[in-house]
């Protein structure tokens, strides 16, 4: 999402949305250091660390 949209809510409610449509489906994501607080807004919790060398 570009930053200029970035703490409007809409992340928050695309995900919402989509767990409307399908409230069964587990849901796991790779995510960035700075988005950690947003996912676990939503519930998520870490529960591993990958580390990569490119």
């Amino acid at each position: 999402m570009k930053p200029e949209y970035h703490r409007h809510g809409l992340g928050k409610k695309l995900f919402h949305y989509a767990s409307t449509l399908h409230p069964s489906i587990e849901t796991t994501v790779n995510s960035s250091t700075y988005a950690i607080p947003f996912y676990q807004s939503l519930g998520f919790a870490v529960v591993g660390e990958n580390i990569k060398n490119k």
